[in-house]
């Protein structure tokens, strides 16, 4: 008879834990803000009835700040500028978050319609992400496009772009600078006594840039495109410039990239390679086929 009690009331705690964890997730509510999924230290729950969502979190999403002040028992809540508009096409773009110096995510708003993107930015005020609408894929409707800085300081300025369909917010692919002057140009630094040559090759035309050894402590072993970039929307065109380093301190010139479309992403137009003019190197070109410079 005990032991028939004592498995009774095992089963009868075994039963209660079970109704009470399953009415506990049938409680739980999962909570979206502006498409990306939020996981709270406190869940959001049904109570009584209504749904009960922690405030904090929802206005950290949204990029707006919420204060209690308790001498007025009032909870206040305030909603943080955008940090790029378009007026006239009713786009804005607000930082998901902030930390560590830079805006980590953003929520991209075209009319009344939102979604969150997992993109990043600089805090710094001088480098704020840009917002354009143009119609550079040549459909005759406009797109959104946002220019953001990854990274910038001495000798380096990292920057990206994306090209956003305002009518159901997908993104249109835009090749990446950097495999495109991969692909396109030959380069070399070559040293002979106390004279550095630095060649830059595209198509048939060569850039030939002497200078004296002793004009960097250091040169690199070839040219690096890596860490000056820049976008631009000119009209109903996307453009983008990639600095050409030689050593720690020095440019020598830009790659300049004019993209199209193709139907799926954007790709290269046309491209060419410019000397930047400076006192402390020669500058001349060479075209192949013609043993002739320029």
């Amino acid at each position: 008879m005990k032991q028939k009690f004592c498995l009774l009331l095992l089963v009868f705690i075994f039963l209660l834990r079970f109704c009470s964890s399953s009415m506990a997730a049938e409680n739980q509510v999962k909570l979206l803000v502006n498409g990306r999924e939020l996981k709270p230290d406190v869940p959001a729950q049904i109570i009584d009835g209504r749904v009960m969502v922690p405030v904090s979190w929802i206005t950290t999403a949204l990029h707006a700040t919420v204060q209690w002040d308790k001498d007025r028992h009032t909870v206040e809540i305030n909603r943080t500028r955008e940090l790029a508009s378009l007026p006239d096409n009713k786009a804005s773009l607000y930082p998901f978050k902030e930390e560590n110096g830079e805006y980590d995510g953003f929520i991209l708003e075209i009319g009344r319609e939102r979604k969150y993107f997992d993109w990043k930015n600089t805090t710094g005020m001088t480098w704020t992400p840009q917002l354009y609408s143009a119609d550079i894929d040549r459909d005759g409707q406009e797109e959104i496009i946002v220019i953001l800085v990854h990274g910038t300081g001495t000798g380096v300025h990292e920057e990206e772009v994306h090209v956003i369909n305002p009518s159901d917010f997908s993104e249109i692919a835009v090749e990446n600078p950097l495999d495109i002057v991969k692909k396109n140009l030959e380069t070399s630094i070559t040293r002979k006594g106390q004279e550095v040559t630095v060649r830059i090759g595209l198509g048939d035309r060569t850039a030939l840039i002497n200078m004296k050894e002793e004009g960097s402590g250091y040169w690199f072993d070839n040219v690096y495109f890596g860490n000056v970039n820049h976008f631009y929307v000119n009209g109903n065109e996307l453009r983008a410039d990639i600095a050409a380093q030689v050593s720690a301190a020095h440019f020598v010139g830009k790659v300049e990239i004019n993209y199209r479309f193709d139907g799926e992403r954007f790709t290269a137009e046309d491209i060419k390679f410019t000397a930047y003019e400076e006192d402390w190197y020669d500058v001349s070109y060479e075209v192949s086929g013609t043993g002739e410079g320029i």
